[in-house]
C-alpha cells in the first residue's frame, strides 16, 4: 500500500472540501488520487448521490464497503471480530472536519492529511470486502 496525502484541504469561504476520503480510497487501491473519481466535489450536489457514484465505482473494482461497525449505539472496531485488513475510520480532527483515516489492527497507520494527527475520537469504521462472483 502506497500512502498518499490529500491534495485539497477543506475551506468554506473558497467553497472547497477536502479530499481525505479519496486519498483514503486510493491509497486502500494503490492507485494515484488522479486515478480515483473526485466525490467530494459532489457532496453539495443533490443532483447527485455521492454515495452512490462511490460505490458503483467501488464495484468496478470488484468490492463494496460496510459502514455499520457499532454495538449498542457505539463504533466497535473491526479487529475487534478478527478483521485482518486495512479499514478506515471516520470522525472530527483537530482542525474542526470530518476526516477519514486508515487503521489497522486497531491502530492508526496512515492519516492522509500532511499533519498526520490522526482523529480526536473514532466516530465509526467502514471495511472494505470483495465482491463474491
Amino acid at each position: 500500500m502506497k500512502f498518499l496525502t490529500q491534495t485539497k484541504f477543506y475551506d468554506p469561504t473558497a467553497g472547497v472540501r477536502g479530499n481525505c476520503m479519496m486519498a483514503c480510497y486510493a491509497s486502500f487501491f494503490d492507485l494515484e488520487l488522479s486515478q480515483v473519481p473526485a466525490i467530494e466535489e459532489l457532496f453539495d450536489d443533490e443532483s447527485v448521490s455521492w454515495y452512490e457514484r462511490l460505490v458503483n465505482w467501488l464495484n468496478s473494482l470488484g468490492y463494496d464497503e460496510e459502514r455499520n461497525h457499532f454495538k449498542q449505539g457505539r463504533p466497535v472496531d473491526p479487529a475487534e471480530s478478527g478483521y485482518k485488513d486495512y479499514y478506515f475510520a471516520v470522525g472530527p480532527a483537530s482542525r474542526g472536519v470530518h476526516h477519514m483515516v486508515i487503521y489497522r489492527h486497531g491502530k492508526l497507520v496512515h492519516d492522509p492529511h500532511p499533519s498526520r494527527e490522526g482523529l480526536l475520537q473514532v466516530d465509526g469504521f467502514i471495511t472494505l470486502k470483495k465482491l463474491t462472483q
